[in-house]
């Protein structure tokens, strides 16, 4: 035992831990990146769901019913 209290190991198995570390690594940066392409697809679609939503408002309460679109929280601005 060291005098940090840790056990020495060999190079090999060193070795061996730094390529499964790195491999992990590796894989955790392909995830993010996967997750990062997911999110700016959510995005793209909350920001054509926000659009499609004003204009189904504007459609049915002005053209059809001739009442004012209530003022709500522009969804447009959390894109």
């Amino acid at each position: 035992m060291s005098e940090n209290g840790l056990a020495l190991v060999g190079n090999e198995e060193l070795a061996v831990n730094f390529k499964a570390l790195v491999n992990e690594i590796v894989g955790l940066q392909d995830q993010i990146e996967e997750l990062k392409s997911e999110n700016a697809s959510l995005w793209d679609f909350n920001k054509t769901a926000a659009i499609s939503i004003e204009q189904l408002w504007k459609i049915v309460r002005e053209d059809i019913q001739g009442l004012p679109v209530p003022d709500g929280i522009d969804l447009r601005s959390m894109t």
